[in-house]
């Protein structure tokens, strides 16, 4: 699990969207450096996908993820992202790992 840690680019493994204000939105940390998601992808342990959104900012990817949750109420669980950031130098870096959803 590359979990999360990317030219000092920070995604938590847990958030709760339950609307109490705290901790309710999943957010990139620290990304002053990524210029685009290429993709950002969400799954569930069965490997269907609930999530997919491409090349767009990440105050984009980030808002529609956590508009979509909301309006789904996705269960408490863990869930598989695949994540491609690119930066603004001009690299590109895949990242996966799990996120927890708790209410």
């Amino acid at each position: 699990n590359e979990n999360a840690i990317c030219k000092k680019v920070y995604i938590p493994t847990a958030f709760s969207p339950n609307n109490d204000g705290i901790n309710d939105y999943l957010e990139l940390f620290n990304a002053g450096e990524v210029e685009q998601i290429g993709y950002f992808r969400v799954y569930n342990r069965a490997g269907v996908k609930l999530f997919n959104i491409e090349q767009v900012t990440k105050e984009v990817a980030m808002d529609y993820w956590n508009r979509s949750l909301n309006d789904r109420d996705l269960n408490p669980g863990t869930y598989i992202y695949l994540i491609e950031l690119q930066f603004k130098d001009g690299s590109v870096q895949q990242l996966s790992g799990d996120i927890s959803v708790v209410r």
